[in-house]
């Protein structure tokens, strides 16, 4: 948000939709899902419609834990898992079109930035990643090959 000359100004989710009630902020970031769950879509007119960041989360065993399961069963947890994430993922999309088009008919607009825009704003973005990666001391080993998986994705998606 700096990168975009936008001071955030974290707050609890208890406190969003007082703060949008009572004009004392006027962005919030969130998926769709988020704002009709956390009842955001009730005080706001316009949504901007281009991702500008990648919500995420994580499964994690204990890699001592997992050792403990037997080679087999390792198999069947991996595949399991990893169908379980698809089908997630997958529903998280769905779900997140079907918000979009509540919110739409509830009177929200959704404002598609002109081309030039959105490419301004992805230049944004990729100079604050780069910021982070040289600030955050990140692995430039790293960041690289998840440029690359996000770029194969990309590819993959058109």
């Amino acid at each position: 948000m700096q990168a975009f000359s936008i001071s955030p100004i974290p707050l609890p989710l208890r406190d969003v939709l007082m703060g949008l009630q009572t004009n004392m902020i006027d962005i919030v970031a969130g998926s769709p899902v988020a704002a009709i769950a956390l009842q955001w879509h009730t005080k706001i007119k316009y949504v901007t419609d281009i991702p500008l960041s990648y919500i995420f989360g994580f499964l994690m065993v204990d890699q001592k834990i997992f050792n403990k399961i037997s080679q087999p069963d390792q198999v069947i947890v991996k595949s399991v898992m990893g169908t379980i994430i698809k089908e997630l993922d997958q529903k998280n999309r769905q779900d997140n079109l079907l918000a979009k088009e509540a919110m739409v008919k509830q009177g929200i607009q959704f404002i598609k930035p002109s081309e030039a825009a959105a490419n301004e704003l992805r230049e944004i973005i990729v100079m604050a990643n780069k910021r982070l990666e040289k600030d955050g001391n990140l692995s430039a080993d790293k960041v690289t090959e998840m440029n690359k998986l996000l770029a194969d994705y990309r590819t993959q998606k058109q």
